[in-house]
């Protein structure tokens, strides 16, 4: 039975022999070149050739370019002159793209995603290998031997490619089944509505119009966010759970529930902002996805914008719509959103980046709503910022003894995004107390592991939660998750970060 070329104990000596002995091409073997681009001019012509960009008398691999014409490449080898079409690639680089996709995809350290994108790709190569092996059989025996093992090990590739792919969904889908049976429930519910945008061109996502390129086809980009969107629930709702970290039976505050996905096959909506910026449009989205039915119909407090790298196009972190003011990471802009009958926060995330980056969004709108209910208790107390506003790193202006911190600056920061500092403090963020009475420790980033998830999610556990158990001047400290859960409802009550 024909076995796997990369699995161990194959013995590829055989095939090696061959090509060794039987090279693809009569005469002198012909390096593997692609012209992938080919731009006529009335003056220099140019050409991409593996991945290359080239003109006449050039020279690449070895090989020397003779002259590029329209859809067509000569090149010279040694004494040998021959032509390349546009596009055209022989039976040894589709095999040898084959092998080299096949064999990444079996990275055990691979994204789950990049793996199937890289057994498709070996299937793609895999087939046009198959179509072209008339170039490979001339008619000798000994080609004809050769034909026949790669026909063998293609078709095998295909196999395993298929059914490795299968493996993974299977998986994925067993395990997004199992998390959301584990899934406890939270004390406050927060319906989310996801918005997907997803411009595509020729089967993959073309985002160039507005920026950076994202080169992914749609199916590939598709399971990175749903994977991206899991991952963000999973840390959000672990980070509400008061001192998670040695309290195995504490429950989170916080239940994220997405109730509609909207997948738009488009650019996202964007216009030219007096400053001569490009902006997005909030407006324009949320007319087409009819926020009012989401919001005042089916009770949705947050829209998640999954978007492509855009650099030219500004989107906020976060962008609150409220009757009480927009408290949120943006420019407060009170006309930017619909104002409705119930507040809704829009978050925008980049699914070129990571689970990280997204928390990080909800890190500092969660900043922003706490200091705004109470700025001493919150941000002078709790995080233990100096009243100037920036950590300082002159040893007379730095605390012998730190508080808990923020996204950006854990308890032993020196700078913006310090995750990583090893150098020890003392701190009470693991018994926070707001008159400064509990217990203090000695951490540095292996606290988090030098994470910046880890922080974040360390972090918000820090948050006075369910059962805190805590008091300030005689009154004991609610739940703050409340303020993030249900703004309406506070500000409805008049809540503060303390009983009333």
């Amino acid at each position: 039975m024909f076995r796997n070329p990369f699995d161990v104990g194959f013995s590829s000596s055989l095939i090696l022999l061959f090509f060794t002995f039987f090279p693809l091409n009569e005469a002198v073997a012909q390096p593997d070149l692609e012209v992938s681009g080919i731009v006529v001019g009335e003056g220099e012509s140019l050409a991409i050739v593996n991945g290359k960009m080239v003109k006449a008398g050039d020279e690449i691999d070895g090989v020397k370019v003779i002259e590029i014409g329209e859809g067509a490449v000569k090149f010279k080898y040694k004494d040998d002159v021959f032509i390349k079409q546009l596009g055209e690639r022989d039976a040894s680089l589709l095999l040898r793209n084959t092998r080299r996709y096949y064999k990444e995809a079996n990275a055990e350290t691979l994204d789950e995603c990049k793996a199937i994108l890289l057994y498709q790709k070996a299937i793609k190569e895999a087939e046009l290998t198959l179509e072209k092996r008339d170039d490979i059989d001339d008619g000798t025996p000994e080609k004809k031997i050769m034909a026949k093992i790669i026909k063998r090990e293609m078709e095998s590739i295909i196999k395993w490619s298929r059914q490795k792919i299968q493996k993974i969904e299977k998986a994925q889908e067993k395990a997004k089944h199992k998390s959301k049976k584990a899934q406890v429930k939270g004390k406050y519910v927060i319906p989310v509505l996801e918005v997907k945008f997803f411009p595509v061109k020729d089967g993959r996502i073309d985002t160039s119009p507005t920026g950076e390129q994202w080169d992914q086809t749609l199916e590939y980009t598709r399971q990175r966010v749903e994977q991206l969107s899991l991952g963000v629930m999973s840390a959000l709702q672990e980070g509400s759970i008061y001192h998670g970290y040695k309290n195995t039976n504490a429950k989170p505050s916080l239940e994220y529930k997405i109730v509609k996905t909207i997948e738009l096959l488009k650019l996202l909506p964007y216009y030219k902002g007096k400053d001569s910026k490009l902006k997005g449009d909030y407006h324009k989205i949320m007319n087409e996805i009819d926020i009012k039915y989401w919001v005042e119909e089916r009770g949705v407090k947050e829209v998640w914008i999954w978007a492509y790298p855009a650099d030219k196009v500004q989107m906020w972190e976060s962008n609150m719509s409220s009757r009480y003011g927009d408290i949120s990471n943006s420019n407060r802009d009170r006309n930017d959103l619909p104002v409705l009958k119930k507040t809704y926060t829009v978050y925008g995330y980049n699914y070129a980046r990571g689970v990280p980056e997204a928390i990080e969004n909800h890190m500092h709108q969660i900043e922003s709503v706490l200091r705004h209910i109470d700025y001493d208790l919150f941000w002078k107390k709790f995080v233990g910022y100096f009243p100037e506003g920036k950590w300082s790193k002159s040893p007379r202006d730095i605390p012998k003894d730190r508080r808990c911190g923020w996204s950006h600056y854990p308890p032993n920061a020196e700078s913006d995004y310090d995750w990583s500092n090893k150098n020890y403090v003392w701190t009470d963020i693991e018994n926070w107390k707001p008159d400064g009475g509990g217990k203090k420790i000695r951490i540095n980033c292996d606290r988090w592991q030098g994470d910046n998830l880890k922080w974040f999610i360390y972090w918000m556990q820090n948050i006075p939660g369910e059962n805190n158990r805590l008091t300030y001047k005689g009154r004991p400290l609610l739940n703050w998750w409340i303020f993030i859960a249900d703004f309406d409802y506070a500000m409805k009550n008049k809540l503060k970060l303390v009983e009333n």
